[in-house]
């Protein structure tokens, strides 16, 4: 199960960057002049993430988006178009509920000439929705095991479908093919842990639009360690 420690070192994942690696091959550290697609794109994003069972929870959701000059930089505009959802049937009604969640706030964004993400306001605080989600859990008709299970893994539904760490600055115009960096970070209660960021990369050449940008963050706390996979992909549509 994903415990507290975990939770506060994905947090701190985000303050890594996103693809500054400690090795890097194939490009220089340095951003290419941006070219963004011609037309519109779809943008899937899928997230796993690994359950305390050694089973997985997959979350797909996919865009319709534009890429347009705005100012000295661009304007990225979309909105969601699928959502898919694979998990284990011990967490199907979790699963269900995130099928159905209304998504805001991931679209308009910005990015600058060099097609790095500008950041914009901090991400919307989602215990409600755990909150909420829990509260359907304990009215909804289930057998007690089920119930005892889906409330176990609540954090990790909500966590693989949050990622819990920021989209990649450097996601439409990567810097780097591959890269790896970790860290020790020390937590509020003492306790230290080690985050593990790597990235992979497939694009047809530097300053355009990946084909796929792929991050790994792998947490260890304790002896335990969590992973979080991310896929980007995007291609016309």
């Amino acid at each position: 199960m994903l415990k507290p420690g975990h939770v506060l070192l994905l947090g701190a994942a985000s303050l890594l960057p996103s693809a500054g690696p400690v090795r890097a091959a194939a490009d220089d550290n340095a951003p290419q002049a941006f070219t963004p697609p011609s037309g519109p794109m779809v943008l899937s994003r899928t997230v796993w993430r690994g359950l305390h069972d050694g089973k997985a929870i997959k979350v797909t959701r996919s865009y319709a988006v534009t890429i347009r000059a705005d100012g000295d930089g661009y304007l990225v505009d979309g909105q969601l178009i699928d959502t898919a959802v694979d998990a284990p049937a011990a967490v199907a009604v979790l699963a269900e509920l995130e099928r159905k969640r209304v998504e805001t706030g991931v679209f308009p964004f910005r990015l600058d000439r060099t097609g790095r993400i500008v950041p914009g306001p901090a991400p919307a605080d989602h215990r409600p929705t755990a909150r909420a989600a829990a509260g359907l859990v304990g009215a909804a008709p289930l057998p007690e095991q089920v119930r005892q299970q889906s409330r176990a893994v609540l954090d990790e539904v909500i966590g693989a479908a949050r990622a819990g760490t920021a989209w990649p600055a450097d996601l439409f115009n990567p810097v780097a093919a591959k890269g790896e960096q970790s860290r020790e970070v020390q937590l509020p209660d003492g306790a230290k842990g080690r985050i593990a960021v790597s990235i992979s990369v497939e694009r047809r050449s530097a300053g355009h639009v990946p084909h796929s940008f792929e991050r790994t963050v792998t947490t260890s706390l304790g002896g335990t360690d969590s992973t979080t996979r991310e896929t980007w992909t995007m291609g016309p549509r």
